[in-house]
């Protein structure tokens, strides 16, 4: 389903704290919303692999959204904030959103013009939702996770930035 009204904006912030994170996540993202991380050089753990990227969780408390590791995302049905460390105490910020920025928030984002706008948005048709891995207790009784989102396109239709919406868990239809 396309959506030819709203555009794709992309807002980068060059610098930021662990405390404008979680601000702009309540602020922008809203509460609840999903978020997961990882570790790809900072706070990295050899000997735990796979343990470096954090699984997609439920935030609904600001204190409880993780940025250890070196980046990380916080996505609701409104926008996405993505992070990057830059050293221990800042971090680079992008911000996917159909909406506008208000005066008060375009401040922290270069004051609001976004870094990239795309014409079209389209949200994709629930079977082409992103699986994921699902926790094996939870796939023995027939459930698995989609991760919604929406497409960023150009004028040609060319997808350019994805951005994440929701994550949910369905039942499997039985043979």
């Amino acid at each position: 389903m396309s959506t030819e009204q709203e555009q794709g904006r992309l807002y980068r912030c060059a610098k930021a704290d662990g405390d404008t994170i979680r601000r702009l996540v309540g602020e922008l993202v809203g509460l609840p919303c999903w978020s997961f991380g990882g570790a790809v050089l900072w706070d990295v753990e050899p000997d735990k692999k796979r343990d470096n990227l954090r699984p997609i969780s439920a935030i609904s408390d600001l204190a409880k959204l993780d940025l250890s590791g070196d980046f990380g995302h916080a996505f609701s049905a409104q926008a996405e904030l993505r992070w990057k460390r830059r050293d221990a105490q800042c971090y680079d910020l992008l911000l996917l959103t159909e909406r506008s920025l208000s005066p008060e928030q375009a401040g922290q984002f270069g004051g609001g013009e976004p870094l990239l706008e795309l014409p079209t948005v389209r949200t994709p048709k629930d079977a082409a939702a992103n699986m994921l891995d699902t926790p094996r207790e939870e796939r023995e009784q027939g459930v698995r996770y989609r991760l919604d989102r929406k497409e960023y396109r150009d004028a040609q239709g060319r997808v350019h930035v994805v951005r994440y919406t929701g994550l949910r868990k369905e039942q499997e239809r039985s043979s």
